[in-house]
């Protein structure tokens, strides 16, 4: 299993991008989790994702990380 190290918000297949709420579905390729815009989309695309992640390149950003620490009192 890959690791997931960014992600992109656009469905390549549709080529737009997706808000959060818009997110149909994800699938995930080389370390990278693609957002698509419906369950249609994601099947399209886990079938060949060759064929569709040059379209989404500019949307792919590095996964923003939350670090909590916590603090005795």
């Amino acid at each position: 299993m890959t690791e997931v190290k960014s992600e992109a918000y656009f469905c390549p297949l549709m080529n737009f991008a997706l808000d959060s709420k818009d997110v149909g579905g994800f699938a995930d390729y080389n370390g990278v989790r693609y957002y698509l815009c419906c369950e249609s989309c994601m099947e399209k695309f886990k079938k060949n994702p060759k064929a569709y992640v040059e379209k989404a390149a500019t949307a792919v950003k590095p996964l923003a990380v939350a670090v909590v620490t916590a603090s005795k009192k």
